[in-house]
């Protein structure tokens, strides 16, 4: 939209865009302890990834290497500006969601993938390796961080919630979206 576009699905690299290699982390006590940029599946299970990307804890995030060269992980403010495209963060999420049940569940008030965002519910992992929360909630980092030392997220819930709030520490895992200006 505008001077900006946005990719459609969630990011799936395992390297940055300088060619290193981005470790997987399937133990909770390496993805607790990570020191460096991790990702991984949802569950651990491979197949996800056909459906939801990786995940990648803040310190991925953080390198400014994930997005493809040109591309970068939006702000706290870009994701502000998408959302007001929109009728601003209170209505949002519906424009954001894919349509339909068969993604999300029920009820998925308002979703009508207007923006052409498409966002999937891929859950998170948790600070302590655990996943949390697919197949309702979708959570998208921002490369922003907020005053109190917790970093931002874009999250959207099955019930057309849209929320952008500080969320998480720097082992917490996240779906991205990359953007670029035109």
């Amino acid at each position: 939209y505008g001077d900006v576009e946005w990719m459609t699905e969630n990011l799936e690299v395992s390297r940055y865009n300088d060619d290193t290699v981005i470790p997987l982390t399937s133990l909770p006590s390496d993805w607790q302890n990570a020191t460096e940029g991790k990702w991984c599946w949802y569950a651990n299970n491979q197949s996800s990834n056909d459906v939801w990307g990786k995940l990648y804890n803040k310190l991925a995030v953080d390198t400014d290497k994930l997005c493809p060269a040109g591309w970068r992980v939006p702000s706290k403010e870009d994701y502000e500006d998408f959302a007001n495209r929109f009728g601003g963060i209170s209505k949002a999420g519906g424009a954001m969601k894919v349509a339909g049940t068969v993604i999300w569940p029920s009820p998925n008030t308002g979703a009508t993938n207007e923006s052409g965002f498409s966002a999937l519910p891929g859950g998170f992992r948790d600070f302590n390796g655990d996943f949390r929360l697919a197949n309702s909630n979708g959570y998208f980092w921002t490369s922003s961080s907020s005053i109190n030392g917790e970093y931002i997220v874009l999250i959207l819930h099955n019930a057309e919630y849209l929320g952008i709030v500080d969320w998480g520490e720097p082992s917490t895992g996240a779906s991205v979206r990359c953007m670029r200006d035109h």
